[in-house]
């Protein structure tokens, strides 16, 4: 077993928003006569925005393998967690990012786990629950 999951932010949320400030934008015009240029920018720059996100690819957050979970890091290095280290893990994040805990820490250690679809994490948190519990 060897597999990654990864993140991609959601380039619709920009998009609609743009969409959003353009119809509070002909609201405004109609009851109150503001200009284009109040409200041009925020448009631009969130269709801008929302290119840019289409553009970058998606990004390699957990590696679960035989060992364990692999907490993937861009600038740094990854972070193995064997199976029987870890005693639990948390990722219905649709919001905030999971977490898991070890044995030897009682801290909660963070998975950058916003961006990764609900079904992926429910599928992470099955395959790493199996594994603890074996």
């Amino acid at each position: 077993m060897n597999l990654i999951y990864s993140k991609k932010e959601n380039p619709y949320i920009y998009i609609v928003l743009a969409i959003l400030v353009f119809l509070v934008f002909i609201a405004g015009i109609y009851y109150a006569n503001y200009y284009l240029w109040y409200i041009l920018a925020p448009v631009v720059f969130l269709i801008i925005k929302g290119l840019n996100v289409l553009k970058k690819d998606e990004t390699p957050v957990i590696k679960l393998d035989n060992e364990g979970l692999t907490v993937l890091k861009v600038d740094e290095e990854n972070i193995l967690y064997k199976y029987h280290e870890i005693t639990e893990i948390y990722m219905d994040s649709r919001y905030l990012n999971g977490f898991i805990k070890i044995k030897s820490n009682s801290k909660k250690i963070h998975l950058d786990s916003v961006a990764i679809p609900i079904l992926k994490q429910k599928e992470i948190t099955d395959l790493v629950n199996d594994r603890i519990l074996k």
